[in-house]
């Protein structure tokens, strides 16, 4: 088995495992396994933008001000109200 990487036309790089002959297209015409992350278009955003307003307020987070003196770091906001959403796609793949 090999593994083939590509983009489609939206834009979007997929990777995917393939037999040693066969050519890298098979792995663009759907064929293969696909070794994809889980699909993001999964995610339930209006609950991500729910959380991140919320944890923005919790952490004080209101001005930019706040967001360049505040000690609760931006990225960890950000990342924990996405994070969540992530792992549960994983765990339902």
């Amino acid at each position: 088995m090999k593994s083939v990487e590509w983009t489609d036309a939206q834009g979007y790089n997929h990777r995917a495992l393939i037999r040693d002959g066969d050519p890298p297209a098979v792995a663009h015409a759907g064929h293969g396994i696909s070794a994809d992350p889980p699909d993001v278009n999964r995610i339930d955003w209006e609950q991500v933008k729910r959380d991140l307003h919320n944890l923005l307020l919790a952490h004080r987070l209101t001005t930019f001000d706040d967001v360049n003196t505040s000690a609760a770091p931006l990225g960890a906001v950000l990342i924990k109200a996405l994070k969540a959403q992530v792992i549960g796609l994983y765990k339902q793949a």
